[in-house]
C-alpha cells in the first residue's frame, strides 16, 4: 500500500516532495485533552464488544444487546 498512498501524493498538486520523507503535518487547531481521552474510552469499548463477540462464536452479522454500566457522564456520550 506504501506505493498507491506514494503514487497518489504524487499526482496531487502543491507537492513538494516525496511523501515517504515528508515532515508529519502540523495543525493550529486546538485540541482538548478531556475529548481525546473520551474518544480512547469508546475505542476501549468497542474493542472490549468486539473481542467478547470473538469469545463466544457470534456471527458478524448478528446484532446483539449490550449493557453498559457508567457513570451519566459516560452513558450519555455513549448514547
Amino acid at each position: 500500500m506504501p506505493f498507491v498512498t506514494e503514487e497518489l501524493w504524487q499526482a496531487l498538486p502543491n507537492r513538494r516532495e516525496a511523501l515517504i520523507i515528508s515532515s508529519w503535518p502540523q495543525t493550529s487547531l486546538p485540541r482538548s485533552t478531556h475529548l481525546v481521552k473520551r474518544f480512547e474510552n469508546l475505542q476501549a469499548l468497542t474493542r472490549a464488544i468486539r473481542n467478547a463477540r470473538a469469545e463466544y462464536y457470534v456471527e458478524p452479522a448478528k446484532r446483539i444487546t449490550a449493557s453498559i454500566v457508567g457513570s451519566e457522564e459516560v452513558i450519555q456520550y455513549i448514547s
